[in-house]
């Protein structure tokens, strides 16, 4: 008698935007950077990630061609997955990640590095035992989950160095569709409406715009991807103070400040605007219980910002359109969108990967100024030091067709991994968006005026 087949995943909308862009756009992957107060034995560190990946399904998926569309194979073959698992952990016999510069040229070979999902496991791990604070390099593909579900499985990981036993998580679905759709079937002709009233609003908030970006050149190909690492100049409990005074979220103010370095050399154009992304976790908007701890369960929200007297004014409006963004999402206005663009997996993969090319080829892509995405903080990774390494860096990094900004912090610490695509800005430009940030960063102070 053959053995019960292994469970399988239908991919998501974001998922089955990812795997249209595999391969042309690059490996859509999570990259975490993890600086240890201590040395993890090797062995000890092996035994970890095995049971990781064991406690958690969708770190052993293998990608396969269904029927009519794509699906994740759950592997439970234990033969076979001791064969790929030791393909995962790369283990440097030398001292090699000893400085920042160091870690930030491993952070951008790692983000380039292919995964085939067809045959290899969706993970691997880089680790430097030898220098003083041994470095690990967690280099995850972005169909395993978000930002909240690599926090978990970081989590995870420092739970088991730390001597705990890990719980093992069932299979869950991927859908987002249930923190999308109305509940109940007369709830649809509101939604409807309101997804029209915000159609309106939001083509008078575009209306006579001309998108700023980062000194972009044309490039009518994906190319390289390019990691730098930004620290935030003053202490995040300020940034958290400031953002309290405004009535306004971290988050929200980081964006004001990028905002205002992107509008800054376009001062004299009153049609500038700084067209932002930024990266909202569907799960608290889903029915009690039903929320998947693992997987991808996001919506991208775009807001605009146009020259505003101040940074607070900037830090007001955009707090505002987000605020806007949020009551549609809770509302279920932005269904019809999200089905369309479910309705866009019957497509064959050859056509969506076409589609994508031409966007990319005539612009159609680059019209984002910057993608903001928090993607968590280390503080739940500092555990015990009697019982295994403590954390002392923590930092994340995500490939985009723009640039692109992914926010940790640990301690009173923010840092913003930025990504940008090497054929399309330089490296003069990206430090010159550097030195003005920190500017911005440090000319914030407690507003008179606040609420």
């Amino acid at each position: 008698m053959p053995p019960a087949a292994s469970p399988t995943i239908r991919l998501n909308r974001s998922e089955q935007g990812a795997l249209a862009v595999e391969g042309y756009f690059g490996p859509v992957n999570l990259v975490y950077v993890l600086r240890f107060d201590r040395a993890v034995a090797v062995d000890t560190l092996r035994e970890a990630l095995w049971d990781l990946m064991m406690a958690h399904p969708r770190l052993r998926i293998v990608l396969e061609p269904g029927w009519f569309n794509h699906h994740l194979r759950v592997l439970d073959d234990p033969v076979l997955l001791r064969q790929l698992f030791t393909q995962t952990l790369v283990v440097h016999d030398r001292a090699t990640l000893g400085t920042p510069a160091a870690i930030e040229v491993a952070h951008t070979d790692e983000i380039n590095r292919l995964m085939p999902l067809q045959r290899g496991l969706p993970w691997r791990v880089v680790y430097d035992p030898h220098v003083a604070q041994p470095v690990l390099i967690f280099n995850v593909h972005h169909m395993v989950g978000d930002g909240r579900s690599m926090a978990r499985i970081c989590h995870d990981l420092l739970a088991r160095l730390h001597g705990q036993v890990l719980t093992a998580l069932p299979v869950e679905s991927s859908s987002q569709l249930p923190g999308l759709l109305p509940e109940r079937p007369w709830h649809w002709p509101r939604a409807l409406w309101g997804w029209f009233q915000g159609l309106r609003a939001d083509a008078r908030r575009q209306r006579g715009h001309v998108p700023v970006l980062l000194g972009r050149r044309d490039a009518p190909r994906f190319s390289v991807c390019t990691v730098n690492h930004f620290e935030w100049p003053r202490p995040l409990s300020d940034l958290r103070r400031d953002a309290r005074d405004l009535g306004t979220s971290t988050n929200t103010l980081l964006l004001a400040c990028i905002a205002q370095v992107l509008l800054a050399p376009q001062r004299h154009d009153p049609a500038a605007t700084a067209v932002l992304r930024m990266a909202v976790d569907l799960r608290r908007y889903f029915p009690p219980g039903q929320a998947p701890a693992i997987g991808n369960i996001v919506v991208n929200l775009v807001l605009y910002a146009r020259h505003q007297p101040d940074l607070a004014a900037q830090a007001r409006d955009l707090h505002a359109q987000i605020q806007e963004h949020l009551e549609r999402v809770r509302r279920r206005e932005v269904a019809v969108p999200h089905l369309l663009l479910e309705a866009l997996s019957a497509i064959n993969l050859r056509w969506r990967s076409k589609l994508a090319l031409h966007l990319k080829s005539s612009g159609g892509l680059s019209r984002t100024s910057c993608f903001i995405s928090n993607l968590g903080s280390g503080d739940a990774l500092v555990m015990d030091t009697r019982t295994g390494p403590v954390v002392q860096d923590f930092r994340a990094a995500c490939i985009s067709p723009s640039l692109y900004g992914a926010v940790t912090t640990l301690g009173d610490r923010l840092s913003v991994v930025f990504t940008w695509q090497h054929s399309e800005q330089d490296a003069a430009m990206i430090q010159g968006f550097f030195q003005a940030l920190r500017h911005e960063a440090m000319a914030v102070s407690r507003w008179p005026d606040a609420a």
